[in-house]
């Protein structure tokens, strides 16, 4: 049940943070199909981000009365090994969507300055604004849950505090080595196919 609830909980924030990026990016996008394509997108996207936002605080507000009772089960809440693995898990994907909306916006900015690919022509000079706003939710997200985890119940035990300091920081490290590790890849595959003449380098489609 436990993990049922919070793999429930971390899926609805997931989704209600995407359908919140897809309204952004359908309010602000020129769309290909005309001015009723838009606002279908958007009443869509903002329908999905209310449901599912909806779902994320009623099994947020369930979890924290639950872990505050005095009963058996609010005891075996502030010691759960589940509660801490959803704890670290929404932790580091909330990291891993923050630095990709980062650098989908950064790119977004970027991409006019080098030429836009052609699927890319569509979409208004905001095109940025939707990864930016995904990013900045993400961020509060990962800095809510963070400082929510040091200061759980058991958080109190001095030797249980720093593994669960311990497991978030390595889990934020793995994101960005993650990230930097395919960046480089990229980079290194892209320079190998400018020195040799791979596709990439004839096809600007494919950069």
């Amino acid at each position: 049940p436990l993990l049922f609830r919070d793999g429930v909980s971390l899926g609805a924030l997931v989704a209600a943070l995407g359908s919140l990026e897809s309204l952004v990016t359908s309010l602000v996008a020129a769309p290909p199909s005309g001015e009723g394509y838009s606002r279908t997108s958007a009443i869509q996207s903002g329908v999905t981000l209310v449901a599912w936002g909806l779902v994320w605080v009623g099994h947020w507000r369930y979890s924290t009365r639950l872990v505050r009772t005095d009963d058996a089960r609010g005891a075996d809440e502030r010691v759960s090994r589940t509660r801490l693995a959803a704890f670290i898990a929404t932790i580091v994907v909330g990291a891993g969507f923050t630095i990709s909306g980062i650098v989908g916006a950064v790119q977004e900015i970027v991409a006019p300055v080098i030429g836009r690919l052609p699927y890319e022509s569509d979409v208004s000079g905001w095109s940025w604004l939707g990864p930016a706003v995904s990013a900045s939710g993400w961020a509060i997200v990962w800095w809510a849950h963070l400082r929510r985890l040091r200061g759980e119940p058991a958080a109190a035990d001095p030797l249980r505090a720093l593994h669960q300091v311990r497991l978030a920081s390595h889990g934020m490290a793995a994101v960005g080595l993650a990230f930097g590790a395919t960046g480089l890849g990229w980079i290194l595959g892209l320079s190998i196919d400018v020195v040799f003449g791979g596709i990439r380098t004839t096809d600007p489609n494919r950069l």
